[in-house]
């Protein structure tokens, strides 16, 4: 019986380890001791921490044996090994503690899952690929919609100018449709007087909100707190946004 034991845990797919309370191996397959490139005889009667790396022995000291001792059993949990040759090799570990002969034995089967890691890499990054082009995509969508929205505004601007020449409609509408475009609280056209060497000027026209204090009747001298130090870049030709 034992020897049919012994011939089934050699053929099966999957690596077996059995061992004691004191961490002594007791049983070992040899699917697992081909997969740890050890002999036969290798590793019987030794301590399984000598095939734990350092994170792992870790692992099986504070956690793995401790909750295996409590609930006498583990399931899936991730682990690794150490070769003859010195390569970790990533397992997948079931484990269940059963009495024998006055003692304790703990059966644990390993299964390799060293595809199974590259597997979900390469899935993480191809999801990560999927969400950088997702978030290009809404890129471009937006800066289609802004570009679409410009054109559409422009259009309504154009529109409302052709229905009126006069000078002061067109700021009117102008002001109105861009800060409703740009949700803006305020949107205003300065017109500078050129008598006065541009140094001084008044608002022509204004769009705010409801609750925004007006600007439209005050007198600007330049340079002026409204303006500060863009005005020295208005001066120079460069286009400026004024808060």
């Amino acid at each position: 019986m034992i020897h049919q034991i012994d011939e089934l845990l050699n053929t099966v797919p999957c690596g077996f380890l059995s061992f004691n309370d004191d961490g002594r191996i007791v049983r070992i397959n040899a699917t697992l001791l081909e997969l740890l490139q050890y002999e036969s005889d290798g590793l019987v009667g030794g301590s399984i921490e000598a095939i734990l790396p350092i994170a792992s022995r870790i692992f099986y000291q504070t956690h793995f044996f401790p909750l295996l001792k409590l609930h006498s059993q583990a399931e899936e949990i991730y682990f690794s090994l150490r070769s003859r040759r010195g390569n970790d090799i990533p397992m997948l570990v079931n484990a269940v503690r059963r009495k024998h002969v006055g003692a304790y034995l703990n059966d644990c089967i390993f299964i390799p899952i060293r595809q199974r890691i590259q597997y979900e890499d390469e899935m993480l990054q191809a999801k990560k690929l999927a969400e950088a082009a997702i978030r290009a995509q809404k890129q471009a969508e937006t800066a289609l919609r802004q570009q679409y929205d410009r054109a559409i505004l422009l259009a309504e601007i154009t529109q409302r100018i052709r229905q009126s020449l006069d000078l002061s409609t067109i700021f009117e509408v102008s002001v109105q449709e861009i800060r409703q475009f740009v949700h803006a609280d305020r949107v205003s056209i300065f017109k500078f007087y050129p008598v006065c060497n541009l140094g001084e000027g008044e608002f022509v026209a204004e769009a705010v909100i409801e609750g925004c204090e007006s600007m439209a009747a005050i007198k600007i001298r330049m340079p002026d707190y409204c303006f500060g130090e863009q005005y020295a870049a208005y001066q120079q030709g460069k286009i400026q946004a004024v808060g």
